[in-house]
């Protein structure tokens, strides 16, 4: 389980996520970052690895762009 999992929305913040999921990767290590794209396999239950991950982490990041309440 990561340590620390991003939530964000792909329409609004992908480039901003992208460049902090790099940091924080950078800073603690690919095993304690989860971000969706970077760490769903293929044929994974995505909504099941969602609520698993989130629910077992230490820190949740959520990235909140301009467009988050228009979604």
């Amino acid at each position: 389980m990561a340590q620390i999992f991003i939530s964000y929305r792909r329409m609004d913040t992908l480039i901003t996520t992208g460049r902090i999921h790099d940091k924080l990767v950078q800073t603690f290590g690919k095993e304690n970052v989860f971000k969706d794209v970077d760490d769903i396999r293929i044929g994974q239950g995505f909504r099941g690895v969602l609520r698993q991950e989130a629910s077992n982490c230490k820190v949740m990041l959520v990235i909140i762009g301009p467009n988050w309440l228009n979604a």
